[in-house]
């Protein structure tokens, strides 16, 4: 493949994956955790077949890998064939969307996909018991259920950054 194929598809590696991963935490914030929280016992429940029963837990991760990776190697690529690209308005402003998603990447990848298999390992224990939550596994659900969407926030507002400093970056000369 030659270097014009290569970058093709890094790019659209770097777009599929960052709209699976973007698309995926606005969802979920704007409308599945909102939702899951007015329902109640059923919207737990269907979250919980979505995270045990179909390949989210594993496309996630993935698709903010995918997208980090690809991102990363096209920014070293352009650095490395072009030396005033990293002092460059247009580099500079691709290096603020690169840290933005990678700060997103940590909370998202590792911080709350903790929380998450927290609350399945729970929810396993719920269900192996026959009964509903004890009043302890209640409460950390609930705790580990708050610091989740509080910080899913934070990975949107971070993505939002990110994708505005992407889509710019390529429009600003100097």
């Amino acid at each position: 493949m030659n270097a014009d194929g290569f970058m093709i598809t890094l790019r659209l590696l770097h777009l599929f994956g960052a709209f699976m991963w973007a698309g995926s935490a606005i969802f979920m914030d704007r409308f599945l955790l909102p939702a899951v929280g007015a329902s109640g016992p059923a919207g737990a429940k269907a979250t919980r077949a979505l995270m045990k029963q179909t390949p989210f837990m594993m496309a996630l991760p993935v698709s903010i890998a995918v997208t980090l990776i690809a991102g990363l190697l096209m920014y070293a690529r352009h650095a490395m064939s072009n030396p005033t690209f990293l002092g460059s308005w247009t580099g500079r402003i691709y290096g603020l969307g690169a840290v933005l998603a990678i700060l997103a990447g940590v909370l998202g990848g590792h911080v709350n996909m903790k929380r998450v298999r927290a609350i399945l390992a729970i929810g396993d224990a719920v269900e192996a018991a026959g009964g509903p939550p004890t009043a302890e596994q209640a409460a950390q659900l609930g705790a580990l259920s708050k610091q989740m969407a509080v910080t899913l926030r934070h990975i949107v507002y971070l993505l939002v950054g990110a994708l505005a400093a992407m889509v710019s970056a390529r429009h600003v000369y100097g």
